[in-house]
C-alpha cells in the first residue's frame, strides 16, 4: 500500500507507472527478466550490475532516524520514489531500503554515501533491486503523489549542472594536486575536464553521476577547496526570437507560456520585437514552441566587453589593471576622456589598441 493512492486517478499516466514498478503488484513484466538471473536471497547483487539496480539499502541505522530525515539526505541525488524502514529487534538497528526512480541517482547516492555517518553510526551502503523489496503498509513515498496534485503550482525544475567552480582556500594552488585531489573524492577527470579558472579550477562533470558528486561534495577545513558552486554562466545558453505581438506579453506572461526547457525570459530594451530565452545546457533547440506559434531560436551572442579606462577588451574598467588612457587621443595617464581638446574624429577606442 502506498500513501495518497486514492489521488492517483489525477495523476500523469507516467507517475502511477514509477509507483506500480516499484510495488509487489506492479512487477507483472519484470518477473520473467528477475527470474533468469535472480540474486542472493537479501537482494544484493556484486557482479554484473544491470540497470534495475535503483535501491540502496542502509544498514545499521539507529531506531530514532525517521524516514522524512533520511529523505532530505537523499532527495538532492534525484526523485525517491519510496523509502521503507524495518526494524531488527536483534541488533536493535534498522535496515532501510531507498527507492529511486533510475539507476543514475542510485548509483551517485551509493558511491558518495559508500561511507555514511548517520549520527552517530556509522551506516554500510549496498545497492539492489526494488523489486526484492516487499511491500509494506508504512513504506513512505515522498514524491510520487505530492509533486503531481492539482493544487500545487507548476515548478521549472533545474536540471544537475555539469560545470562547477572550485575555489582555493588561500586563492592560489597547484592544478595538479588539485586534479589529483578530485580524482580521489570523485574518480577520474577526463583530459580536458579540468583548467585553470581565476582563483581555482573549473570542472566540467563527465556524466550526472560526477555531477551530483561535485554538487554535494563536502569542503571542510582541511580541504583545499574553499567552495565548490556550478558556473554561472557555462550551465546555460541564450537564444532570440522575434514577434511583436509576443513582445507586448510581460516576461512573466512569456515564461509561464514557454516549456520547461526555458529557465528566463528577457525582453531586449531598445528592440521593439528581440525577446531573450535563456535555456539550460550548452545547445539551443532549432525551434521554440510558445502556445499557439512555432519559433525559430537562434544563438545570441553577447556584446564584446570593453575596458573604458585602458580601451582594450576582455575586462571591464573595475578589474582593470593597465594604465588609463584617453578614448580620444589616445595619451596615457593625462587626462579623462571627457576633458580632451584635439580636435580628432577618431572613434573611441578604435584605431590605439595595437
Amino acid at each position: 500500500m502506498i500513501y495518497g493512492y486514492r489521488k492517483a486517478q489525477s495523476l500523469p499516466r507516467t507517475v502511477v507507472d514509477q509507483a506500480l514498478e516499484t510495488s509487489v503488484s506492479g512487477r507483472g513484466k519484470m518477473q520473467k527478466a528477475a527470474n533468469k538471473s535472480r540474486p542472493s536471497r537479501s537482494g544484493l547483487v556484486s557482479k554484473n550490475p544491470v540497470n534495475d539496480l535503483d535501491t540502496i539499502m542502509l544498514t545499521n541505522v539507529l531506531a530514532f532516524f525517521t524516514c522524512g530525515a533520511i529523505h532530505s539526505i537523499f532527495k538532492c541525488f534525484g526523485v525517491v520514489l519510496r523509502i521503507r524502514i524495518t526494524y531488527d529487534s536483534d541488533c536493535r538497528s534498522n535496515r532501510c531500503y531507498i527507492t529511486f526512480n533510475t539507476n543514475a541517482a542510485a548509483k551517485a547516492a551509493f558511491e558518495l554515501k559508500g561511507s555514511l555517518t548517520v549520527g552517530d553510526t556509522h551506516c554500510k551502503v549496498q545497492m539492489m533491486r526494488s523489486t526484492n523489496v516487499v511491500d509494506s503498509d508504512n513504506d513512505y513515498c515522498p514524491n510520487i503523489f505530492d509533486d503531481s496534485v492539482e493544487h500545487v503550482p507548476k515548478e521549472r525544475r533545474v536540471p544537475t549542472p555539469f560545470w562547477f567552480v572550485a575555489y582555493y582556500r588561500e586563492g592560489r594552488g597547484n592544478i595538479i594536486h588539485a586534479s589529483q585531489y578530485l580524482e580521489k573524492e570523485i574518480g577520474l577527470l577526463p583530459m580536458g575536464h579540468i583548467k585553470k579558472y581565476g582563483k581555482g579550477v573549473l570542472i566540467r562533470a563527465k556524466d550526472l553521476t560526477q555531477a551530483m558528486m561535485l554538487l554535494n561534495l563536502p569542503c571542510p577545513s582541511d580541504s583545499m577547496f574553499e567552495s565548490i558552486k556550478p558556473h554561472r554562466t557555462f550551465n546555460y545558453s541564450k537564444g532570440r526570437i522575434y514577434n511583436e505581438d509576443l513582445y507586448e506579453f510581460s516576461e512573466e506572461d512569456i515564461l509561464a507560456m514557454c516549456p520547461d526547457s526555458v529557465q528566463r525570459v528577457t525582453k531586449m530594451k531598445g528592440s521593439k520585437n528581440m525577446i531573450i530565452l535563456t535555456f539550460y545546457g550548452s545547445h539551443i533547440p532549432d525551434r521554440i514552441n510558445i502556445n499557439p506559434t512555432s519559433f525559430e531560436a537562434k544563438p545570441f551572442v553577447e556584446r564584446t566587453l570593453q575596458c573604458f579606462c585602458c580601451y582594450e577588451f576582455v575586462h571591464g574598467k573595475r578589474n582593470c589593471n593597465n594604465r588609463s588612457r584617453c578614448g580620444n587621443c589616445s595619451a596615457l595617464d593625462s587626462h579623462l576622456t571627457s576633458e580632451c581638446r584635439t580636435l580628432s574624429t577618431l572613434s573611441r577606442g578604435s584605431c590605439f589598441l595595437l
